[in-house]
């Protein structure tokens, strides 16, 4: 009797549901690990927040926020010397109501060119003079009635101690002993009083007051400031049998920002 082979035995396949149960088991410990992980992560960031700690996307915005610190350096530099036009009352950026109009201006003070006798009224009408408008730093000695004049320079009379040099009234004239005075100092000089108003005939002939390298301070009626600055001194025959002098000036004028008054 012949032997019957027996069937091969089937393989068991396993379907794509099937999973290893290691495969199970390595999810239930992963799943609760990511879990825990995303908890803390979540609450340090909480943390981070409650201490002011700033993130790029915050810091970005703070700096738009605030602006950058050099465009605002340059923007206040620009707007405060943006320049102003004085108005009336107005003080420069001194704090000063004087404002510098003109410097080292060539002014010669001329001996005046003619001598005469004083005349039966007592006065000098008659006589050549030398005028000068400090306002507008002119020198006259046409006799133009048009100017307004703070000092006159004349040759009057035989007697020396009559008066040469005169400020006008409501002008004023001293010596400051400073080199290069600014305007207040040159007011304070103006204001002293320490020259002889008027200066005689004796006085300049004799070079007691006015000398080379003096300061001159001058007030005018009108506010303006002016500073001389005696650069040369000059003998000059001024008729009569008399010799007077004639001084070679750089003038400096300082003008109130606003009409007197105001």
């Amino acid at each position: 009797m012949t032997d019957t082979p027996l069937p091969p035995a089937e393989k068991k396949t396993r379907s794509n549901g099937d999973q290893p149960r290691w495969a199970w088991w390595m999810a239930g410990i992963a799943i609760p690990t990511i879990g825990i992980l995303v908890s803390v992560l979540l609450t340090l960031g909480s943390n981070s927040e409650q201490n002011g700690t700033v993130t790029d996307d915050s810091a970005a915005g703070g700096t738009e926020a605030e602006g950058d610190p050099a465009e605002e350096a340059s923007s206040l530099a620009s707007s405060s010397h943006e320049p102003s036009s004085p108005e009336s009352g107005s003080t420069n950026d001194s704090g000063s109501p004087y404002e510098l109009a003109q410097s080292d201006v060539p002014l010669t003070i001329q001996a005046p060119t003619g001598y005469a006798p004083v005349a039966a009224a007592g006065g000098c009408g008659n006589s050549a003079r030398t005028r000068i408008d400090f306002d507008n730093l002119i020198v006259d000695t046409t006799g133009n009635a048009e100017i307004t004049a703070a000092m006159r320079y004349q040759n009057c009379g035989e007697e020396t101690s009559r008066l040469a040099i005169e400020m006008y009234d409501g002008n004023r004239m001293g010596a400051s002993s400073i080199e290069e005075p600014n305007v207040e100092e040159c007011l304070q000089a103006a204001r002293s009083g320490n020259l002889p108003n008027p200066i005689t005939v004796e006085q300049i002939q004799n070079d007691s007051v006015l000398v080379k390298d003096m300061r001159l301070c001058i007030e005018t009626e009108a506010g303006t400031v002016v500073l001389l600055h005696i650069t040369d001194v000059q003998a000059v025959e001024s008729g009569g049998d008399r010799t007077l002098r004639t001084y070679t000036t750089t003038a400096t004028q300082w003008t109130l920002s606003y009409p007197v008054g105001e």
